[in-house]
């Protein structure tokens, strides 16, 4: 446990040098796009902007309707309970220091995803930590880290008290993180499931209810957290690169031809694999049984798997959201000793993901090649409907299993 603790931090050490070097160099630039202003680059941006609203909350200023204290003048955006951080005066901890600490816990924590176990896969870490969706939420110092790693806390740790805090905090920050009350149906009783679940959504409805004005504002701000293009990771991205594919050939359009082809590669391919997936049920239950095991990885690949389906499929998110694929690594290498082709093939379409997600942004904001942009967009946003589309069918069979287990197998 001390030695692979001790690894944990060395490498965590040598990321945080290698991402710190490269943000310090700006070789990070434009691939992520700068804040600046005034020719000067601003780090831990997204976090600043969450201190500059406490400031200006604390002059009596509505900041979602207006926040001159951040160089932007972006509204506030988030949770209410943001608005209530303690010693904010101490406004240099919290620009720097404060999400310092946070990004070197978020580094350390995936670290430790890869160093669990002893596996030829853990050594593609460094396609994860050194990508796009690592490094530009590292950049920001986006709010996106904090509720990564109470995620974390809530799939470590199984104290009630510790995760109904940690799940009402965390949705009333932002409001995908209601997804983390799927780890309530690990619970073998049903009785203790529907008291869990009951408690956490009368504190929500209560909370919401007092919010309801500040929600409204939040979604008239909507613009302002929504991504686009290439930093788009939602089911709408994939919808909207198809209509910008245009290819004529002696002025004649055929795009006919391109959306055929994207037709081919996009929903055979899915369709295959999906049978692949239901035809290996039998052989491969555990991957359809995760909630049979109230364990660390179980949990998390649950909570991750969730969280990915509703961000992708009901919001427009900036590629933030990408790191929460992350929390797929422990059960993967975990069970990786489990003759499982799907497990492992999903795994290194993952890793194919991230490297070529990072490399299509690269080449499309250094404009290495602008006719090909719109095909390289279209490309990131197909990946991330493949991954997507299979956790969706993992996740509906472990909720299938799941109910068959509670409602027609026991007794109530």
């Amino acid at each position: 446990m001390i030695k692979r603790n001790l690894l944990t931090l060395a490498i965590t050490a040598i990321f945080s040098l290698i991402i710190a070097f490269l943000i310090y160099k700006k070789f990070v630039y434009p691939t992520i796009i700068p804040v600046e202003i005034n020719g000067l680059t601003y780090i831990f941006a997204d976090w600043g902007a969450i201190i500059s609203a406490n400031v200006c909350d604390q002059k009596g200023l509505n900041v979602y309707l207006e926040n001159p204290c951040d160089i932007y003048n972006r509204k506030h955006v988030y949770g209410e309970i943001l608005l209530y951080l303690p010693f904010v005066e101490f406004n240099k901890f919290y620009q720097f220091y404060f999400p310092l600490i946070l990004n070197i816990l978020f580094l350390f924590t995936i670290v430790s995803f890869f160093t669990r176990i002893n596996s030829f896969k853990s050594y593609f870490l460094v396609f994860f930590v050194i990508s796009l969706p690592v490094i530009l939420v590292i950049e920001r110092a986006n709010s996106d880290i904090l509720i990564f790693l109470m995620m974390y806390l809530i799939s470590k740790y199984k104290n009630m008290f510790l995760n109904h805090v940690l799940i009402i905090f965390s949705t009333l920050s932002k409001f995908y993180p209601i997804c983390f009350g799927v780890v309530l149906l690990f619970h073998r009783i049903l009785k203790k499931i529907f008291i869990n679940i009951s408690i956490v959504a009368l504190f929500l409805i209560i909370f919401l209810v007092h919010q309801h004005e500040n929600l409204i504002q939040i979604f008239n701000n909507s613009a302002q957290f929504s991504g686009s293009g290439v930093y788009q990771f939602s089911l709408k991205g994939l919808i909207n690169a198809i209509p910008n594919i245009k290819l004529f050939i002696n002025d004649y359009n055929i795009n006919w031809l391109i959306y055929l082809l994207i037709v081919f590669f996009l929903i055979l391919p899915l369709i295959f694999f999906v049978k692949i997936i239901l035809q290996s049920q039998e052989n491969e239950k555990f991957l359809f049984h995760i909630f049979d095991h109230n364990i660390f990885e179980n949990r998390l690949f649950i909570i991750s798997t969730l969280v990915i389906i509703f961000c992708y499929f009901l919001a427009q998110n900036f590629n933030y959201r990408e790191i929460f694929l992350i929390g797929l690594v422990p059960y993967i290498l975990k069970n990786e000793s489990v003759y499982n082709r799907i497990l492992n093939n999903f795994y290194y379409l993952i890793v194919i993901k991230f490297l070529m997600s990072t490399i299509l942004v690269y080449l499309i904001m250094n404009k290495v090649n602008v006719d090909l942009n719109y095909f390289m967009n279209l490309i990131k946003h197909i990946l991330d409907f493949y991954v997507v589309s299979t956790l969706f069918i993992i996740l509906f069979l472990n909720f299938k299993n799941l109910f068959k287990k509670h409602f027609l197998s026991e007794k109530l």
